[in-house]
């Protein structure tokens, strides 16, 4: 059974719409961040909430537009990861997710703004994924990270490829680098978003189911 809970006030802070989903006997939770406003992005968050869930996994999915009212995602990295901060502590204040191991999921611009909240909040993640972003741009929180972390990049994107092989260096944590063949930037191609979710889904049931709960 999966209790779906949204409408006119949708869990998280206040003004903040998002969809939670927590299947019956869930013992973990990853919280869905958007890439930006590309349909991709948003295809790509929804299909890794659906494979979560199919693993006995949590999620907290919001959608591309992010935050109080109809504002958009922040364009500065720090407000964004304070947000994301915010979500965090949320998650560990509500009855029905605080003894759930927490992870994050992010996607393009949302990526390091993800870095800095698992830096600044290292104690609630367990689990990070981060698929065809740019984490270097939160350089100096990416040694801080204690989660477990997957990197997801297309082999299309050499430019991606390195830049995050950059952030991938200075991580001493758990890690894993993964390139997915015939994939750009967006992660598009003929059934991309399975398998990427599916390898998304795979990280978090490895590193949440066994790892700990705020």
């Amino acid at each position: 059974m999966v209790v779906l809970r949204n409408g006119p006030k949708p869990p998280g802070p206040p003004g903040w719409r998002g969809l939670l989903s927590i299947p019956e006997g869930a013992r973990s939770l990853v919280v869905i961040l958007p890439g930006g406003a590309s349909g991709s992005r948003d295809d790509l968050s929804e299909g890794i909430a659906r494979a979560c869930r199919q693993r006995g996994i949590a999620t907290f999915r919001f959608p591309a537009r992010f935050g109080p009212s109809d504002a958009g995602w922040p364009v500065d990295q720090d407000r964004a990861g304070r947000r994301i901060a915010d979500v965090l502590d949320w998650t560990v204040a509500h009855r029905s997710t605080r003894d759930l191991a927490k992870g994050l999921s992010a996607a393009g611009s949302g990526v390091a703004a993800a870095v800095i909240a698992a830096a600044v909040r290292s104690d609630q993640v367990a689990g990070l994924v981060f698929h065809a972003g740019r984490p270097d741009h939160a350089l100096d929180c990416l040694s801080e990270l204690e989660a477990a972390t997957l990197f997801v990049v297309g082999s299309e994107d050499r430019h991606l490829i390195e830049v995050n092989r950059v952030a991938y260096r200075q991580l001493h944590c758990v890690r894993r680098f993964e390139i997915l063949p015939g994939l750009s930037r967006t992660l598009e191609g003929p059934g991309a978003i399975d398998s990427v979710a599916a390898l998304s889904a795979s990280w978090f049931e490895s590193h949440l189911h066994g790892g700990h709960a705020a």
